[in-house]
């Protein structure tokens, strides 16, 4: 990584200030002036700690990493610092024991300038680079007053690196001493107001929430060690870091104690903070858990084309966000009157033979009698049930749960085990009901792909769905603005697609665009697509806000879609007197968004579950709205998965990477169409591979003449 000029500049001049400044207090010791410590070295001293702060902020930007690697990041500083802090004391005894003014008064040779100054500013760099990860820590999921209190205690501290340069008053390291004048008074009283605000700065720890159990436990106890480690450096016997400073620059060594003691305060805030979360972090892991697992069987439904895999997913996720010891998944087997293993996790071999030998009859016979799941607290003491012994004595345990097809038959049954008795609970169970409706979705999504349509018949569907999907697709693109640029395309893989976009206008100022992608290629496909252009065009005009039409569409569709199919969507609004697009994601592609300000292409993908598979417990709870600014030279990007899902001859996906390249290309050379060296790229690279459907929409804000220039 290339370093900046500006960077090294900054680093540069901030090492000659603080060699200025020591300097200064050495020529007038040599000439025996009253002044040794004067005002004028600690100021150039204390410009050169902003000059360190101003470089360490033109570095790559540590809020842009994630909670972990802040956690990561501030624990090696503060390591370095630590063992930084033993070096001086252990390896360097001439220079840390050393008295500056001593040798020099009593005529000794002095110490060099140069290399007092390297350990000052290797003090004060790590001191301003803890300071900066605690101001990166303490933003996480803050408001804006937040960044304003932050910066009002460094003016704060700055304040009194001034004021205790002239009365060295130093309440951080020396104590409180008896004032003799007014504005030592007033010095103490700015040192408490510092120490007033780094306590209302340290509860700023929002980060812990985002931390799971296991990183809860580990950040802990290496805030409680690194706490420890930098309390006993500055006890260890002899001259330490900090007296050290404040006897070669007393406004270094004041800073060094102010940036120890702030950090000191927020270990110790967060420690208090991890402990009082440790009690219900594994009811935060398990609810984590079980949406994300949620999240990854809705994207399998669209993507899974292999049942055996899929299977063995539901099974493995049940093991995770239930907590069970082992599970296994029956399938109806029409052909052979019973159920077949279907897929299994960590079964033990006992089990595993009693399953295959059709020991667990009486409970499948139940719930196909029953259509009912069925929890079993005590295996050793069921009933009814009537379970055979070889079942009984398993112990433990037991949740099945029935996979119920549309027409309410039984196609499987997902079974659960802990070897601990009242194991599952309400919650456990409605989460494997959703398993449960989910693999029934996929399995017969799955079985649709596979069949074989007569040649015949699939030409006649394959005839009506193209005339359905060209009436589905606007005829011309609309002029938003004059101020607006907008492309607009959609290519099925076959003969008929399952992608769909369109253009409507709410009123003079607003107009709603709309992308969505049905599952399958099918004629269901177009006709659903035909079912949700008729829910968008009616519902559009009352439900301007995007997340209300989502909710509303859904709860309409999930009455008229059969469950084996589903629709992702996105909607957007895009409000020409405002300057401004709300929109909302229902288990569609993300969004890109190129910002002109900051020159990047940003992808956003708030949560949204696919239209149709929820009657809205969870899709009302999920979908969020968001709004971007536009502005001039902004791009908005809006395509279904057929664009990142394309495959060359070696079977490798084009992919979002590779999207967002060419987007940053086209957006460079600002010459022809998006769509068109899009489309160029994919068909250059999928040569001879896979396709999918394609459908694309660009809407570009025209630059100001003057940012062209």
């Amino acid at each position: 990584m290339t370093v900046p000029k500006r960077i090294i500049v900054l680093g540069v001049l901030s090492f000659a200030l603080i060699i200025a400044g020591l300097s200064i207090s050495r020529l007038l010791l040599e000439n025996n002036l009253p002044l040794a410590d004067s005002i004028v070295s600690n100021l150039l001293i204390i410009f050169g700690i902003n000059l360190i702060i101003l470089m360490l902020f033109g570095l790559p930007r540590f809020q842009t990493l994630s909670t972990q690697k802040r956690l990561a990041v501030i624990g090696w500083t503060s390591g370095i610092f630590i063992l930084f802090s033993l070096a001086m004391n252990i390896f360097m005894p001439d220079i840390i024991t050393a008295d500056y003014y001593e040798m020099i008064e009593s005529g000794s040779e002095p110490i060099n300038v140069i290399a007092v100054s390297a350990l000052v500013y290797c003090t004060l760099l790590l001191a301003s680079l803890l300071y900066i990860q605690l101001y990166g820590m303490i933003l996480i999921n803050q408001k804006k007053r937040t960044r304003l209190s932050f910066w009002f205690l460094y003016v704060i501290i700055l304040s009194f690196l001034v004021m205790s340069s002239i009365t060295k008053i130093n309440p951080f390291s020396t104590g409180i001493t008896d004032p003799e004048y007014l504005f030592e008074y007033f010095t103490i009283a700015v040192g408490i107001l510092i120490i007033f605000l780094m306590v209302t700065n340290s509860y700023r720890n929002s980060w812990v929430n985002y931390l799971n159990k296991k990183q809860k436990i580990i950040t802990l106890f290496t805030g409680i060690l690194i706490t420890l480690f930098m309390i006993l450096v500055e006890e260890l016997p002899g001259q330490n870091l900090q007296i050290t400073l404040l006897t070669y620059s007393h406004s270094s060594g004041v800073f060094f104690s102010i940036i120890r003691l702030f950090f000191l305060i927020y270990c110790m805030m967060g420690i208090i903070s991890l402990v009082l979360h440790l009690p219900t972090a594994g009811i935060f892991d398990r609810k984590v858990r079980q949406l994300t697992s949620l999240f990854q069987v809705s994207n399998a439904i669209s993507t899974s084309m292999n049942p055996e895999k899929f299977l063995n997913m539901i099974t493995d996720k049940t093991l995770e966000v239930v907590g069970a010891n082992s599970s296994w998944l029956l399938m109806n087997d029409p052909g052979k009157n019973g159920f077949r293993l279907g897929a299994f996790s960590q079964v033990p071999k006992e089990i595993l033979e009693k399953i295959k030998r059709d020991k667990f009859s009486t409970i499948n016979n139940w719930i196909i009698k029953t259509k009912k799941p069925l929890v079993l607290h005590q295996l050793l003491q069921v009933k009814t049930p009537a379970l055979g012994n070889e079942i009984r004595l398993i112990g433990g345990s037991l949740l099945a749960m029935p996979l119920l097809e549309e027409n309410n038959n039984v196609a499987g049954i997902i079974y659960a085990w802990k070897e601990s008795e009242f194991g599952f609970d309400e919650e456990d169970r409605e989460m494997i009901q959703a398993f449960a409706n989910q693999t029934v979705i996929a399995i017969e999504n799955i079985a649709l792909l596979e069949q074989r349509m007569e040649r015949q018949r699939l030409q006649q569907e394959l005839d009506v769905a193209r005339e359905i999907q060209l009436k589905l697709l606007p005829k011309e693109i609309p002029v938003l603005s004059d101020e607006i640029e907008v492309e607009a395309i959609s290519i099925p893989a076959n003969e008929v697609g399952g992608d769909y976009y369109d253009f409507i206008k709410l009123d003079d100022n607003k107009w709603g665009i709309f992308i969505a992608d049905v599952s399958g290629k099918s004629i269901s496909a177009a006709l659903y697509m035909a079912e949700i252009k008729g829910f968008i065009q009616s519902l559009a005009k009352l439900y301007p806000s995007p997340r209300d039409l989502m909710i509303k569409v859904n709860e309409t569709l999930y009455g008229n879609i059969d469950r084996k199919s589903f629709i992702t969507m996105i909607a957007a609004v895009i409000d020409l007197k405002k300057g401004e697009l709300k929109y909302s994601r229902a288990g569609h592609s993300p969004l890109g968004y190129y910002d002109p300000d900051e020159d990047i292409w940003n992808f956003f993908q708030p949560p949204g579950l696919g239209l149709g598979l929820d009657k809205g417990d969870v899709f009302n709870n999920i979908i969020k709205e968001e709004t971007i600014e536009f502005k001039p030279g902004s791009v908005f990007y809006l395509y279904t998965d057929g664009v990142t899902e394309v495959f060359d001859i070696n079977n490798e996906e084009f992919g979002e990477n590779r999207l967002q390249e060419l987007l940053y290309t086209c957006k460079r050379e600002s010459k022809g169409s998006y769509i068109d060296a899009i489309l160029n790229k994919i068909d250059l690279f999928s040569s001879g591979g896979k396709l999918d459907d394609v459908t694309m929409i660009v809407v570009k804000m025209k630059e100001n003449e003057a940012e062209k220039q």
